[in-house]
């Protein structure tokens, strides 16, 4: 195998690897919108899981792209444009359809990623704020260094409306 088509073989691999923590990005959006703890934690398992493969098989591409960086008379740490710019025109188009489909996966990846942590942020103060009110109720409340305090009572309406 060149060192071309070893490159080309790690972009595979990691495109496929992207590809399926879309997939479970997407799953994980349900699983909060939902509710279902139980299998959020499953899916945050296998995205760790797939998390080190990925880095597995970019340690592979950073070989393979000094490797054909060498065979150019480029840099080692040559990015994939340049060497694209310095290889015939099939393999550069092969390479620049790669490099764009991964980084188009990885720009979702993110995207979905920022929606889901804010989805968990609101489904935290949802809960924080539920367990002030139980805690309010109670006749307690805590301060922030979780010391407890006596509940403030909201302060009687004055008004009262009627439709």
């Amino acid at each position: 195998m060149t060192a071309l088509e070893a490159l080309q073989a790690a972009l595979d691999e990691e495109l496929s690897v992207y590809r399926e923590l879309h997939r479970l990005t997407r799953e994980k959006r349900q699983q909060i919108l939902q509710g279902d703890w139980p299998g959020l934690r499953g899916t945050v398992e296998r995205e760790l899981e797939l998390l080190a493969q990925l880095d597995r098989w970019e340690s592979r591409r950073l070989a393979a792209t000094a490797a054909v960086a060498a065979d150019l008379d480029l840099e080692p740490r040559a990015t994939l444009q340049e060497l694209t710019r310095h290889l015939p025109p099939e393999p550069a188009r092969a390479l620049t359809e790669r490099r764009l489909a991964l980084l188009t996966v990885m720009d979702e990846v993110a995207r979905l990623n920022a929606t889901n942590e804010s989805l968990l942020s609101q489904s935290l103060a949802y809960v924080d704020f539920s367990l002030n009110l139980l805690r309010r109720a109670a006749g307690t409340a805590y301060d922030a260094a979780g010391r407890a305090q006596p509940a403030v009572a909201p302060a009687p309406a004055r008004w009262q409306r009627r439709a």
